[in-house]
């Protein structure tokens, strides 16, 4: 496959911006406007309804008539669905995904456009993300993995002072505010759509990153977000799919070795969790102060039996992740090496308040 810059990127590329809607009437409004403020001019905005049953789609079918267009489910897909269901309703070279409780700046669209320039294997770019009502407070600033696929967002709650103004690859986009190469989504294919919510950009971009795509941050593509709007930052269901699908990303996309030493990375972490824990630091404090030990155990356990379950799936999914592959097991440990998070970092770090 050439690899190298297509005239489409080297001009101005169509861009297919998706909104996922589920009861975000509180928020719609104020991310709808944010997109329609846009400078890039060949943009385009489809807004995906889950079965919202707040009023939130009498208000887009009223007020944006005409500007958007508007798929409506009868059910909740989940993320995963009805991301996906307005990617294959969208033609454009590129894909920008905006979660509805965000506002993007308006210069949003064409940075990330132009951070396509930044290398010729860029395949995926994120944003920089304030945390919405707090002053030049980050939500993340792309994110990176630990050895055992636990999520590690750059910058989380750290006041902006320069640090993360350089434009530099990163280990993966968050779902929130980020783009995607066409190109990369037709070889690699979509979002895992049983993986429901939460987790599926790791997953995505970990596809991506085996068949030889790479991730750049951009920081002068600012969007504001509502942390954790759709399910709550200590909901026991949202501990459940995040605990799920890391393992569901660990057996789909880590090469033999990384996958075999995962677990003892997960141990070392869990000690590290539960010595934060003791000191009433990092966000197994947090959470334990809204959920119960007991309802965290159910979630954990609910995970486990979950992947046991979907076992033979996963296999399925793992051949034809690999099938693609084009980068080797010594070069996917790069990933780890260039991007280094520690159990210390997870364990410790601010995460929700």
């Amino acid at each position: 496959m050439n690899r190298g810059l297509t005239d489409k990127r080297m001009t101005t590329p169509q861009v297919s911006t998706i909104v996922l809607n589920w009861r975000s009437k509180e928020t719609i409004e104020d991310c709808i406007d944010s997109l329609l403020r846009q400078t890039y001019t060949p943009h385009e905005i489809l807004l995906v309804d889950n079965a919202s049953c707040d009023g939130s789609l009498e208000i887009l079918r009223r007020k944006y008539s005409g500007k958007i267009r508007i798929l409506e489910n009868f059910k909740n897909l989940g993320f995963s669905g009805g991301v996906n269901q307005g990617i294959r309703a969208s033609k454009s070279e590129y894909v920008a995904l905006l979660n509805a409780d965000a506002c993007a700046e308006p210069d949003w669209v064409a940075e990330l456009v132009r951070g396509f320039g930044v290398s010729k294997k860029v395949g995926m770019v994120t944003s920089k993300i304030y945390l919405l009502g707090r002053d030049k407070v980050f939500d993340n600033t792309g994110n990176n993995i630990y050895r055992d696929a636990c999520a590690k967002p750059r910058g989380r709650l750290e006041e902006d002072r320069g640090q993360y103004d350089g434009e530099r690859a990163v280990g993966y986009p968050s779902g929130c505010a980020a783009m995607y190469w066409r190109q990369m989504l037709d070889e690699i294919g979509l979002l895992d759509e049983r993986m429901f919510a939460y987790g599926e950009d790791m997953d995505l971009a970990l596809r991506g990153r085996l068949a030889g795509y790479e991730c750049v941050f951009v920081p002068k593509a600012i969007v504001s977000h509502r942390l954790s709007g759709s399910l709550g930052p200590h909901s026991a269901m949202k501990l459940y799919y995040v605990e799920r699908n890391r393992l569901w990303t660990l057996l789909k996309c880590f090469p033999g070795r990384y996958l075999l030493a995962a677990p003892f990375y997960t141990l070392w972490r869990l000690g590290h969790h539960l010595a934060a824990f003791f000191m009433k630091q990092g966000p197994t404090a947090e959470v334990l102060e809204k959920v119960s030990g007991a309802q965290l155990c159910v979630a954990v356990v609910r995970a486990y039996a979950s992947t046991a379950v979907s076992l033979f799936y996963l296999i399925r999914q793992r051949k034809k992740v690999f099938s693609k592959r084009r980068i080797s097991a010594k070069e996917f440990g790069r990933f780890f090496r260039d991007h280094p998070v520690t159990a210390r970092d997870i364990a410790f770090g601010r995460m929700f308040s």
